[in-house]
């Protein structure tokens, strides 16, 4: 076993070869950076090919009011404004966020980017039946102060809305189906009819920083988007850039970033085919057109024209004949209505699992008159007398009794949850909507499930399950449970139903 004396001389000797190592690599590297220095100077003292451009030091770009986020006040600091309320000389409001659209983006009228006339359509079918609704909805819409704090970091903001709607609907089918709708909507198997909506939301708090990230985030896409089409020319891209429009094949732009920013940028950020792309980005977040209401509430009033034709042949309470003979049919105009007011909120999901998702909850207060018939005397088959000398019957299908008429108060509900995309599943929506009608001490429930998307990725497509439970009318007459399931179409899920 070696002493302690041959461990101690060997351990130096390994030490002194490890200095001896790093004093030969020390040197080797003080020898690579005189070359690389010498290659240097020797290149850039040779003078540039032919066609080669020359990368000079820019020039410092000045400053403009829409791109800078350092100055001071900055960009977010003239867009977010810390009042309420704040007026020109001349006495007009101003809005820090219009001044920003029209400077920046070039944009004066609401119409050249954003509709704020939105149309929906929605067809709802079951078996031979159909219902199709079709709905103007204009928004009008306000950004402001929510609560002003100790300081202007402190501040939160809010968007608000008020949306008016304007509609029509139409039924086409046979009456002997399952309602296709809730308690808190009259039920209406043929006819057409007209409503009317007014809603009001807010939108949940945001702080200056979240703001302003959102809008530095809109002007940094804007500028990779500006340095990546300056940074290569290419002529099957590049066909309307005059400048290099005799460059013939793909050459490389020495500082396109000095074409994207700034004044440069803004003019970028104004070109007509892109400055809608550019407000959607950076202007639409402040005014809530990319967040769900935080809490809303609203009215509703629909108004139907329908008729009714039946055979009085039944008495529809006790459902017996009270005829000897088929009598001529009687024909029935009938004006039902609702006028429903609901409110509500939404909230994100924390849940690990469903993170990303929302969920919603509405409470609904209707009075309503509808008109039906008792399931006994709806669409039963009569047979007239046969013609002398015919060999066959003649029968058909018919209402064999008058219709009842329900005006009352219907308490309504709605549990809304909207799912993101999962694993390999699809984006997901569903509501659950009970409801009770306290004229007929009846209970109905509506659970449209959204499967389908848009090719905006929105759900507004699926399958809807609904069911009207046993009740009684206030004349004594017997309602029977009525279940059915329908597909509808173009209905975008909204977690404000």
């Amino acid at each position: 076993m070696p002493s302690a004396e041959d461990a101690e001389s060997r351990l130096r000797s390994l030490i002194r070869e490890a200095e001896l190592a790093r004093a030969e690599a020390l040197a080797a590297l003080k020898r690579a950076d005189a070359a690389l220095a010498a290659a240097q100077r020797a290149l850039e003292s040779r003078p540039a090919p032919p066609g080669m451009p020359v990368q000079t030091a820019a020039a410092p770009v000045a400053r403009h009011r829409c791109d800078d986020a350092l100055g001071n006040p900055s960009t977010a600091d003239w867009v977010i404004r810390p009042v309420k309320r704040e007026m020109d000389s001349a006495g007009e409001r101003v809005s820090g966020l219009n001044e920003y659209t029209g400077e920046c983006l070039g944009l004066t009228k609401a119409k050249q980017y954003k509709n704020t006339t939105d149309l929906g359509l929605q067809l709802t079918g079951n078996k031979g039946d159909g219902v199709l609704d079709v709905t103007l909805a204009r928004t009008i819409r306000r950004f402001g102060l929510a609560e002003q704090g100790a300081t202007p970091d402190q501040d939160t903001f809010r968007s608000s809305y008020w949306k008016f709607t304007l509609g029509g609907f139409g039924a086409a089918g046979s009456s002997g189906d399952a309602s296709l709708f809730n308690l808190t909507d009259f039920e209406f198997d043929s006819g057409v009819g007209f409503q009317l909506g007014v809603e009001w939301g807010r939108s949940a708090t945001k702080t200056r920083a979240e703001l302003g990230k959102t809008l530095y985030d809109g002007i940094a896409k804007a500028r990779r988007e500006c340095v990546a089409f300056y940074g290569i020319h290419d002529p099957m891209l590049n066909q309307a850039d005059k400048p290099d429009a005799q460059v013939r094949e793909v050459v490389r732009n020495p500082d396109p970033i000095a074409k994207c920013e700034g004044a440069a940028l803004v003019d970028w950020m104004k070109d007509a085919s892109r400055s809608s792309d550019y407000w959607a980005e950076t202007v639409a977040p402040f005014w809530g057109y990319k967040q769900d209401a935080e809490t809303f509430g609203g009215m509703v009033f629909r108004y139907g024209f329908t008729d009714f034709t039946y055979l009085p042949i039944k008495d529809p309470a006790t459902g017996t004949v009270v005829v000897s003979s088929i009598p001529d049919k009687v024909e029935l105009h009938a004006e039902p209505y609702s006028l429903k007011a609901y409110a509500g909120f939404v909230d994100p999901i924390e849940w690990r699992w469903l993170k990303g998702g929302k969920w919603g909850l509405t409470g609904s207060l209707t009075w309503r008159r509808e008109y039906s018939f008792v399931k006994a005397t709806q669409d039963q088959e009569v047979c007239y007398p046969r013609t002398p000398g015919a060999t066959f019957d003649l029968c058909d299908k018919v209402n064999i009794a008058a219709p009842y008429e329900l005006e009352g108060l219907v308490l309504g509900g709605s549990l809304n949850f909207q799912l993101p995309r999962m694993w390999y599943l699809p984006p997901f929506a569903a509501s659950i909507r009970p409801s009770y009608a306290l004229d007929t001490n009846r209970w109905g429930i509506e659970a449209p499930f959204f499967l389908l998307t848009d090719a905006e990725g929105k759900l507004n497509s699926g399958l809807k399950f609904v069911c009207r439970f046993k009740g009684r009318t206030p004349q004594g007459l017997e309602l029977e449970e009525e279940c059915g399931i329908s597909a509808f179409i173009g209905t975008k899920f909204d977690l404000t139903k």
